[in-house]
């Protein structure tokens, strides 16, 4: 493979991280708004991604378990003072703060 081939491999693989991105962030950023214990009840998979997309924390998660995953979330969403809870249930709205 010439360093012309790999330059465009490794150019059309950063557009496609960013058309993934531009995809999934606000996706994640929807499911951060509704609290912690909604994104505790995502799969793995969907913490992993809110972790590396919404909180840029990208090294270190294809091994993580399921409790190291809560964990972590717990730590960022903390930190930035998420709900707990947020929910909408007729005209009465209900937010529970970390604190």
């Amino acid at each position: 493979m010439h360093d012309g081939e790999k330059a465009e491999k490794k150019k059309e693989k950063a557009c496609k991280d960013k058309e993934k991105y531009d995809i999934l962030a606000p996706v994640c950023r929807k499911d951060v708004q509704k609290g912690l214990v909604f994104v505790l009840d995502l799969n793995n998979n969907r913490r992993k991604q809110m972790l590396k997309i919404h909180f840029r924390h990208a090294l270190g998660l294809s091994g993580k378990k399921v409790a190291e995953m809560a964990e972590m979330l717990w730590s960022h969403m903390s930190v930035l003072n998420i709900p707990i809870v947020a929910s909408i249930a007729g005209d009465v709205f209900c937010m529970c703060r970390l604190n």
